[in-house]
């Protein structure tokens, strides 16, 4: 599995869109914050933007084996951790569907939500 990366606080309107647009609006907690919600081949990937930046990098990945599952967790920290599994601008959460699917997610953000210097 191999899902898009993003730069947390670069320009939101440089980020590409990493495959189709499946629904946008307003996140619901963040005033003047906007998302969007993609579908990528790995599952969904969901990109929050505030200020102009992204501020905000939620992917939402059906539930793999554990060996696969760390794999993919060791790439995305390295990406935006610089490998430290312990920073606290990221969570993952596993839920079940309705339809008896297994997902799991992992959210990367940039913090504080404070305004641009």
């Amino acid at each position: 599995m191999s899902l898009p990366l993003f730069e947390l606080l670069e320009p939101s309107d440089t980020v590409s869109a990493p495959g189709e647009l499946i629904w946008e609006g307003p996140h619901e907690k963040a005033a003047e914050a906007h998302q969007k919600r993609y579908e990528i081949p790995e599952g969904h990937v969901i990109l929050t933007t505030w200020q102009g930046k992204l501020h905000e990098v939620i992917y939402q990945t059906p539930l793999e084996d554990e060996t696969a599952s760390a794999h993919r967790n060791a790439s995305l920290f390295d990406h935006y951790g610089d490998g430290n599994t312990s920073m606290k601008s990221w969570t993952t959460v596993s839920a079940k569907h309705t339809d008896g699917r297994t997902c799991s997610g992992m959210l990367f953000g940039a913090t504080p939500w404070t305004t641009p210097q």
